[in-house]
């Protein structure tokens, strides 16, 4: 995996992302629908490269480092992913 520094989507940007991502998977909305929501509502590539790799058929851990997240959010997700614990990750990146 290659991590890399996204700096294009500002932090209150990123925080009403995570914050908005953990509502929509505390609701059950699949991650692929929410991310197409995300889209809609998020400027910057992160969030359009996401979506492109869960539509591929990615799993989500494999889109954040595609989408050049920063490692450390990218080890949550993929622990969140992993533990079921998707909205828990979610909503602490979006506290961080």
């Amino acid at each position: 995996m290659r991590y890399g520094k996204s700096a294009s989507m500002p932090l209150l940007q990123r925080i009403r992302f995570y914050q908005q991502m953990a509502v929509l998977a505390r609701a059950g909305v699949p991650i692929r629908s929410s991310l197409q929501r995300m889209v809609k509502k998020v400027s910057g590539p992160e969030v359009r490269e996401l979506a492109r790799q869960i539509e591929a058929g990615e799993p989500l851990a494999n889109a954040f480092v595609a989408a050049r997240f920063s490692p450390f959010e990218c080890h949550l997700v993929a622990a969140g992913e992993r533990t079921a614990q998707l909205e828990m990750v979610f909503e602490h990146l979006a506290q961080f």
